[in-house]
């Protein structure tokens, strides 16, 4: 019997991909024996690769109608790709019309079905002079269930793990630059390294150069603090995640990481970003009426606080 040829599409942004992480391998697991490709942006890659199933990678950067080639290498690496199931974990404009793009276009007799997960349908389609695929609804079933991702199988290079104390809270306090309103205020993560340090424990602080002036902020002439800027890469998250006494931080791609990895995470939320919830087993998500600096440090001390032993 041939194998089957199944496409999981997810674009990003980070934390998007990593909640997707758990359904991406349930799905995988209901067809032993296929070929699994991802479409997804340039800097997930590698996080893709860290997922362990995917033989086949499809760059699409997501970049404007106009840039013909770009379009052209996509659609023709889908048109010609001979996938069976494409799993659109998306479920966006873009995408829909991709799958219309793809069914006028396709060569003849070709046939696949399109998973629209967000959506729940799924569309059969087949090459027909150029009419759009029909669709039927999806009736629930198990390979449609969200599943909760566990990172904690993963591992990356650990390089400067002798770094980290004995008992430490560890603090996020960048997310993407295009947010910053998800960034809780730099003074508050200062006093809660100053509590912190009176009960005797260090907080460690994460982060790439786009937050390298929140960090060094947060660290300078601040005892307990444990400046690590640039000195982690992603994949390490999860296991200082596990060794750390709690996770402390915005809304970003790498809380979501500790929090799925296990260890007990406190996000912080305004009310714009609400949904954005955290879905690890020992998990807080607090959500501010209004702007995410209207949480006090007071109000997430308390929360934080009965966890430090």
């Amino acid at each position: 019997m041939e194998k089957k040829k199944i496409l999981f599409v997810k674009h990003g942004a980070l934390g998007d991909i990593v909640i997707s992480i758990g359904t991406i391998r349930h799905i995988a697991e209901q067809f032993p024996g296929a070929q699994f490709s991802v479409m997804t942006k340039a800097p997930f890659r590698k996080l893709m690769e860290h997922i362990g199933i995917f033989s086949h990678y499809i760059i699409d950067n997501r970049t404007s109608w106009w840039n013909i080639p770009a379009m052209y290498r996509v659609l023709n690496a889908l048109r010609t790709g001979g996938f069976d199931i494409i799993v659109d974990l998306m479920g966006n404009a873009r995408m829909h019309r991709y799958r219309e793009i793809l069914s006028c276009t396709a060569p003849k007799g070709s046939c696949w079905e399109w998973w629209d997960l967000p959506g729940r349908t799924l569309y059969r389609s087949e090459k027909r002079s150029c009419l759009l695929p029909a669709h039927t609804e999806v009736l629930p079933g198990d390979c449609f269930e969200w599943r909760r991702t566990d990172l904690s199988f993963m591992h990356g290079k650990g390089e400067h793990f002798h770094l980290l104390p004995e008992r430490f809270v560890l603090l996020i306090p960048g997310c993407s630059p295009q947010h910053t309103y998800k960034r809780w205020p730099v003074e508050n993560y200062r006093e809660v390294v100053r509590r912190l340090h009176a009960r005797g424990l260090s907080a460690v602080v994460i982060g790439t150069k786009a937050e390298a002036q929140e960090i060094n902020a947060i660290c300078a002439d601040n005892p307990g603090a444990v400046n690590m800027l640039g000195l982690t890469e992603l994949f390490d998250v999860p296991q200082i995640a596990l060794r750390a006494l709690a996770t402390l931080g915005n809304d970003t791609g790498p809380t979501h990481m500790a929090s799925l990895a296990g260890g007990f995470t406190i996000s912080l939320l305004d009310q714009r970003n609400k949904t954005s919830a955290l879905r690890g087993p020992d998990s807080v998500s607090m959500t501010s009426e209004g702007r995410v600096d209207l949480l006090t440090v007071d109000r997430v001390w308390e929360v934080l606080e009965p966890r430090l032993g």
